[in-house]
Order: C-alpha cells, then sequence, then structure tokens
C-alpha cells in the first residue's frame, strides 16, 4: 500500500519522469500496472540500477535484508531511503552493511500514513496529502541527498521533520506499536473466551474505533514489533502497571479515585485532539 501510493503521489504529481516497481508476487505487479501506480514492474531488483531514486517499501526486517545486495542495484548516484515505521535497528544494519559512499545516499524515512487495509489495491494517491514524515538522516547522510528528500516528501504533501532513530522508535512504540498491539490482544482474547463471538456481534462504533487497527497486516505487523522489541516492552510494562491500578481500583470499589484516573485520561485526550486530527 505505502509504496503503491508512493508511486501513485510520484506519477500524479509529476514528480519523476518514470516509476518502475519491483515485486516478487506477479498479482501484485499486475494490479499495480493496472491501477496505474507504476509505469513498468519487474520481479529482480537489478532492475533498479538505472533508476536515480529508490524507496524500499517492504516490511521493517525485509528491507533490513535488502541492504544486503543494495551494490546489485544502486546505481552510481542514486538516492535511497525507506518507509519503514522503525528506525534504529534499520539505520545500524545500513552501518554494518553499507559502504561508505552508499552511506552518504541513504536517508531513512517514516511517513505516517497508511490504514489496516494492505498491497497495491489499497494504495492512494493523496495517501501522504495532509500527514506527517520522519527523517532520520544518518551523521554520514549527505546533507544534499537529504534535503532532496525531504522536497520529495514535501511535494507529495507531506510536512517533515527530522528526529534521531532511536528517539523515532520511542516515540512509535508509544503512539503506534503498543496500540496495534494491544488491539491485537483484545481481539484474541474475545476470540478465546467462549462468549467472545457472540459479544462481537453487538458491538457498537466505540470497539469497531477501538479494534479497527487489529486489521492490519500480519507480516508487517510482526516485524514492526520484534524490530522495536526494546521500547515496545518498556512501553507495555507501563500499560501493565496502567492495567493493574485500575483492577485495583475497581476491586476496592474505589468510586472517586476511579472517576479521577478515567478523568485524566478524559481531560488528556481532549487536550490532545487537535494533534490526533
Amino acid at each position: 500500500m505505502i509504496g503503491g501510493s508512493v508511486g501513485a503521489a510520484l506519477r500524479a504529481n509529476g514528480l519523476a519522469d518514470h516509476v518502475h516497481g519491483v515485486e516478487p508476487a506477479a498479482a501484485s505487479r499486475e494490479l499495480a500496472l493496472a491501477r496505474g501506480l507504476v509505469d513498468t514492474v519487474s520481479e529482480d531488483p537489478s532492475s533498479l540500477r538505472d533508476c536515480d531514486l529508490v524507496i524500499l517499501a517492504a516490511p521493517v526486517l525485509r528491507n533490513a535484508a535488502l541492504l544486503e545486495r543494495v551494490s546489485d542495484w544502486l546505481g552510481m548516484g542514486a538516492v535511497f531511503t525507506d518507509v519503514g515505521s522503525t528506525k534504529a535497528g534499520f539505520c545500524a544494519s545500513a552501518r554494518r552493511l553499507l559502504s561508505a559512499y552508499e552511506l552518504k545516499r541513504f536517508v531513512p524515512a517514516h511517513p505516517i500514513a497508511g490504514s489496516d487495509a494492505s498491497g497495491p489495491a489499497a494504495a492512494t494517491v493523496d495517501l501522504f496529502a495532509g500527514r506527517t514524515t520522519v527523517l532520520c538522516p544518518l551523521a554520514e547522510t549527505d546533507g544534499r541527498v537529504a534535503a532532496r528528500v525531504e522536497a520529495l516528501w514535501t511535494a507529495m504533501g507531506s510536512r517533515v521533520v527530522q528526529m534521531p532513530a532511536d528517539e523515532h522508535d520511542a516515540v512509535f512504540a508509544a503512539v503506534s506499536h503498543l496500540p496495534h498491539l494491544l488491539a491485537f490482544a483484545a481481539m484474541n482474547q474475545l476470540i478465546d473466551h467462549p462468549s467472545g463471538r457472540t459479544a462481537l456481534g453487538f458491538a457498537g462504533p466505540g470497539f469497531r474505533d477501538f479494534s479497527r487497527i487489529a486489521g492490519g497486516e500480519p507480516q508487517l505487523w510482526t516485524e514492526a514489533l520484534l524490530a522495536n522489541r526494546a521500547e515496545v516492552l518498556a512501553w507495555l510494562s507501563g500499560f501493565e502497571a496502567q492495567l493493574e491500578q485500575a483492577r485495583s481500583l475497581i476491586a476496592q470499589g474505589d468510586d472517586r479515585a476511579l472517576r479521577e484516573w478515567i478523568a485524566a485520561a478524559s481531560d488528556a485526550r481532549r487536550a490532545a485532539h487537535t494533534q490526533l486530527n
């Protein structure tokens, strides 16, 4: 979805003379062509050698594996970037696998856009419009290369910010990876409970809003959670402490303290409303 949306946005905004895709699945290659997300498509990464900009849009651990083959497909002078939701491990892999020249041409990136859908069928031309894209340039990244990638995301409608890779992973463990984990857990609890499927038949808008992200693509989220495991586990420990506090207040029947606990969350959510929208 992300890679296809990049292709669609590049073509629609006149940002590339030619958009070439690489995809191992034949059905996805055919769909990307049929939907006009790319001009040409291949299953062979070596077909990228003539490209002047390469965007890695596989799940994060597969993106890291692709770095081992950079010299096979990166043409001289080409810039490359990615769209993964974790950065510290990916940047460490880059430093281990890339040459000094390749590191200068590399700009780690993360567009904060998407949905619970996946694949080229879910790609949209305006996915990045009005969204934030985070860049995490390495100390080795050439400043002109970083500026070029920033200009590209800006031209696709994004607001671009920069932050260090480790700070990025801590932030997104809190606001993306942990919430997805909680949604997966809530759905698994329901399907494991004898009355869970009956309960689902009565779920209202609140549960639909909360559980929507549990529909995320399993491989993508498996890789994201594992790639950012230290930060996810740290935030998960904090969440467990909050659950234990709630359990204690409910067990004690402490009306006042429970109301204050809920009010603190409610006030914080209202205060963050503008940022969240």
